[in-house]
């Protein structure tokens, strides 16, 4: 989340489906070493990850499990 300047929802994803969330990830403060960066990682494998503004997973209310579909419109 280097540079990132607001919290984010982490949603990992694996053959389309939710297998890990982190929610509310809060960014670092600029002056932190990349040494010190946190490293957001799944517990389970995933081949997909989607950031999205905190607060989203909530609101949409995203569960493990969910299928998920991403379109660009």
């Amino acid at each position: 989340m280097k540079d990132m300047r607001f919290p984010l929802d982490i949603i990992w994803l694996a053959n389309g489906r939710v297998v890990f969330l982190v929610e509310n990830a809060e960014p670092p403060p600029p002056d932190m070493p990349d040494a010190k960066l946190k490293i957001f990682t799944p517990a389970t494998k995933a081949d997909e990850v989607l950031e999205v503004r905190a607060g989203t997973a909530e609101h949409l209310n995203i569960q493990m499990g969910d299928r998920a579909e991403v379109t660009f419109h």
